[in-house]
């Protein structure tokens, strides 16, 4: 009996066996057919065998584009919120204009010459903070989750870069805010170094808040009082921020009243007490008016930005799947064509032998 010209096995079903289910590949049709085992020398087919940390890796550079334009759409939104509540917080610590006063006549413009209002330094100066903020902590999360950090390593690299993003930021707005819209007697001035360290402290206290202590909570609500967790990390979203104004406003405060009221001709203990009156004075407002801040700010689009987020990622990662599911399944094709063109050709061998 001759001896057939080829010889080796060919499993048709490969690809079922080395792909990880998932929901992308459900409407692919995977071959139904049993092995074949056939007396054929045919090229050897590559194990297809793609997990999800490889993939997630190649769509780094996709990742990264998803998390700074998130930020950038997440800021967009809530910069006309904090827009008009930080310029009524700086003109009622500086010359006691009532908060919905300064709120309405801000929204009125708004609704005036909406375009005017984009285009003010106020507007872009918050935008500008916040996304800068968003991306820095998305693009972070990113990085962290292609090296496989620690938990503890992801926390401090979301807390030192996302400080660092929002400071910078933060105080050249501030420091705008303060000439523009401060007392009129300050607005020559420059801003005390002593201003600055209070800003720094009081965005130590909101980013702290805003990125590291709802996982800390979720954890806590998930896990010691068995909350469902996506809720325990939504309500955590929301509460810590506004929580943490209770010494960010305070902070706030003590910035402006540095750089309104430097109090040279006092002693420093008359300064510290008439500090702590005025304190006093501006806390409830203050405080009220920068809860109100964070809700939109923090809160409310801390939850878009990891839902939006979140969903890019998981529609990024599935259309991937499907695509390298679609090419291996046209490898399995193409295979099959050659296994039935050697069958044809040589089905003058025996093949029971």
């Amino acid at each position: 009996m001759p001896t057939p010209p080829f010889s080796g096995p060919l499993n048709a079903g490969f690809i079922s066996a080395a792909l990880p289910k998932h929901p992308a590949l459900a409407s692919f049709p995977l071959p139904s057919s049993p092995a074949l085992s056939l007396k054929v020398k045919l090229p050897e087919l590559p194990d297809f065998k793609m997990p999800k940390e490889r993939i997630r890796r190649q769509l780094l550079g996709k990742r990264l584009a998803g998390d700074i334009a998130t930020g950038a759409g997440v800021g967009f939104v809530i910069a006309p919120f904090v827009t008009v509540i930080d310029k009524a917080i700086v003109e009622k610590a500086s010359s006691g204009t009532p908060m919905l006063e300064s709120c309405g006549q801000s929204i009125l413009s708004v609704f005036r010459s909406p375009l005017a209002f984009c285009r003010s330094p106020q507007f872009l100066m918050g935008w500008a903070c916040y996304a800068a903020t968003y991306a820095a902590a998305n693009s972070i999360r990113t990085m962290c989750d292609i090296r496989q950090a620690t938990p503890t390593t992801a926390k401090s690299s979301i807390f030192v870069g996302t400080t660092m993003a929002n400071s910078s930021m933060t105080l050249v707005k501030d420091s705008y805010y303060a000439k523009a819209f401060g007392a009129a007697s300050a607005t020559a001035t420059a801003i005390p170094t002593a201003t600055y360290a209070a800003w720094l402290l009081r965005d130590f206290s909101v980013i702290g808040s805003s990125f590291i202590l709802p996982d800390l909570c979720k954890q806590f609500l998930a896990s010691g009082l068995e909350v469902d967790e996506v809720a325990a990390g939504r309500v955590s979203q929301v509460a810590c921020p506004v929580l943490a104004q209770v010494v960010a406003g305070p902070l706030q405060i003590l910035g402006l009243d540095m750089y309104n009221r430097p109090l040279a001709n006092l002693s420093w203990a008359e300064a510290a007490v008439a500090r702590l009156n005025f304190q006093a004075s501006q806390f409830t407002s203050i405080v009220s008016a920068r809860v109100c801040r964070m809700t939109p700010a923090y809160g409310l689009g801390g939850v878009g930005n990891t839902w939006v987020r979140d969903h890019y990622n998981e529609w990024l990662f599935e259309r991937e799947v499907a695509r390298l599911a679609a090419s291996e399944m046209e490898v399995q094709q193409q295979a099959e064509v050659v296994v039935d063109l050697v069958m044809e050709k040589n089905n003058k061998w025996d093949w029971s032998s």
